[in-house]
């Protein structure tokens, strides 16, 4: 499907807000590090993320074309991920819990 510029720029400004509201969470657990120091996200963390994004991901879909089932917000939207399962993952990945 062909969107319009308008839509376009909508999709890009609404991929921009979603990067820089997880940025924290990023910041907490950079994908692939195990030696950061620091506190492990929290399910309440992910929670604030999941209120933020949950808005605006089936949008983000809808113009961008883009399959996001597989995301974790999307699991987490339709309930097959709790925060705090996403939380821990996190955490551990960051190796902020052992």
């Amino acid at each position: 499907c062909e969107m319009s510029a308008a839509e376009r720029r909508q999709a890009e400004g609404l991929l921009v807000k979603m990067v820089e509201r997880g940025a924290s969470l990023l910041e907490k657990a950079l994908i692939g590090r195990t030696d950061l120091e620091g506190e492990a996200p929290t399910a309440e963390d992910v929670e604030v993320l999941l209120a933020a994004y949950a808005e605006d991901l089936p949008l983000f879909e809808r113009l961008s074309g883009i399959d996001t089932s597989g995301w974790t917000t999307s699991k987490l939207i339709r309930g097959e991920l709790s925060p705090a399962e996403v939380a821990e993952k996190l955490g551990r990945k960051a190796g902020l819990i052992s």
